[in-house]
């Protein structure tokens, strides 16, 4: 085989000497899929410089906020994500909330205060401090409650006014339309020193947000995925089914298929219960693109636990695809009262019905387990339930893709194994079955897969029988597990003195 170098340039013919360096990757191994966060989310309809659908990647909190509006979803999500992404980019895409209505509540103050105090508000988790003086009325708790929560109005979700007809009512209202602006929650005290802290003799009736309808349609955001690989996407419409539908589409039809190979993984967050959380995941049996977050009863929007989870899960996955998620921290986030958290028993049907489990460990929330909605009948396990396996086969077609797409292998000749060639451009199966061979090794090292050997004794290739043009290539790989479950039995005894003659 004929060596070539450049370092002279042809055609040079005066004596003379050349060295030059090129970069050559030495490194045996995988290479990372650059992992990608698309938000799902809608924006401040007065931003009126948004293009709806189109990805816009954002880098802080605050840009997120000055794009699309501060308190609304897009800005609320990507404050989250942001916060866990590490280097993993984040992009938004803008929905329209289209014809959607905004939810309403009421914090009504009674009695007149008898001693000085602090009020702990909290809206959609985010602790709002009040400062109440000795002897203020009802109605001027109500006026420093609204004046609160202008000052903070920033990241808050919602707008507030006292009431024109009745001075002691603080009026509330979602800053952003549709049924998701329900999920905003409104609490006061929710710790036994924030209670003793709390104005003598004033208390406090809330009438929860209601009234918000609308979901926009995702499918014109989910187009514009086209040939880039988003690998985590935060919905923030909860579980809409027609949203839920339009995500599981998208990733089975089009990016799950053989001759793309881009599929990701769709986060929603959940502080409901276990029978509403299973009424949605118990229905979708060959769903393996989305998962949900769960923290029952938490007080913070459903659409930021998912979207912390999101930045946590794929900065985890970008580091080590093969980690499982267990142990990581969904922390800054208020959860529900410690009575309302699922146990092992109750996690443990979740699971088999295809929904994901967190815990509350020292005040914040914990991941246990990460899981799709994909269970389906008889199949055990089920060969697509846990998000980390995912991010496994992720990384091997990944890799796949850039050894037979690139340049080793694209615009070869393709050439029996018995053949006797000397051409370098010239490829054999044999040829293939040796970068899968590798493949596999470097995938145990990244403990990725486990056995190689058992995958190289299952990989073949051959030119196919009818087209010249064609290699066709098999395998069988073996996933690596996790450490989920510890069984341990302890036998114990006690000592008695032994017999003597």
């Amino acid at each position: 085989m004929a060596v070539i170098s450049t370092a002279v340039p042809p055609g040079t013919v005066a004596t003379v000497f050349g060295n030059e360096f090129k970069y050559q990757n030495l490194r045996e191994g995988l290479a990372g899929l650059p992992k990608r966060i698309a938000i799902l989310a809608t924006y401040d309809p007065l931003k009126t410089g948004v293009v709806a659908n189109k990805p816009v990647q954002v880098f802080t909190e605050v840009e997120a906020g000055e794009k699309f509006g501060f308190g609304f979803p897009a800005h609320l999500a990507a404050r989250q994500v942001l916060r866990k992404s590490g280097i993993v980019p984040v992009f938004v895409f803008p929905i329209a909330e289209g014809t959607a209505t905004q939810a309403t509540g009421t914090l009504t103050v009674a009695n007149t205060a008898t001693s000085s105090g602090t009020i702990s508000l909290y809206v959609g988790g985010q602790r709002v401090p009040v400062t109440v003086a000795n002897g203020s009325t009802a109605a001027e708790i109500a006026t420093a409650i609204v004046a609160a929560i202008t000052a903070a109005t920033t990241d808050l979700p919602i707008t507030a006014a006292v009431n024109g007809g009745v001075p002691e009512q603080v009026d509330i209202t979602a800053k952003y339309s549709g049924a998701i602006s329900d999920d905003i929650t409104i609490a006061v005290n929710l710790t036994e020193a924030e209670k003793d802290a709390t104005p003598g003799a004033s208390t406090y009736t809330i009438v929860a947000l209601s009234g918000g309808s609308g979901v926009p349609a995702i499918t014109d955001a989910l187009d514009e995925f086209g040939q880039t690989w988003y690998t985590h996407v935060v919905n923030t419409f909860g579980s809409d089914s027609t949203t839920l539908d339009a995500l599981s589409t998208k990733n089975e039809d089009d990016q799950w298929d053989a001759l793309e190979q881009r599929f990701f993984v769709s986060f929603w967050g959940s502080v409901d219960d276990f029978s509403t959380v299973t009424g949605v995941t118990d229905g979708r049996k060959l769903d393996r693109t989305n998962s949900v977050i769960p923290s029952p009863g938490a007080y913070s929007l459903p659409l930021e636990l998912a979207a912390l989870a999101t930045g946590v899960i794929a900065a985890s996955a970008q580091d080590d695809p093969a980690k499982p998620y267990t142990g990581l921290l969904l922390d800054g986030l208020t959860p529900g009262t410690d009575a309302e958290q699922w146990n092992h028993t109750v996690a443990d049907s979740a699971e088999k019905l295809g929904a994901s489990w967190t815990v509350q460990r020292d005040g914040e929330i914990t991941i246990k387990d990460i899981l799709t909605h994909y269970h389906k009948t008889g199949e055990e396990p089920p060969a697509f339930r846990y998000v980390v396996d995912i991010a496994k086969l992720m990384e091997w077609a990944y890799n796949v893709k850039l050894v037979f797409q690139g340049s080793n292998w694209e615009g070869k000749i393709l050439v029996d194994d018995d053949d006797l060639i000397s051409n370098p451009n010239a490829r054999k199966p044999r040829d293939a079955v040796a970068e899968i061979y590798k493949l596999a090794d470097a995938a145990s090292f990244a403990a990725i897969l486990t056995r190689p050997e058992f995958t190289k004794d299952n990989t073949a290739a051959s030119i196919d029988v009818s087209n010249p043009n064609r290699i066709n290539i098999v395998t069988l790989v073996v996933l690596s597990g996790a450490t989920r479950i510890v069984s341990l039995t302890t036998n114990f005894g006690f000592n008695f003195g032994s017999i003597t003659a």
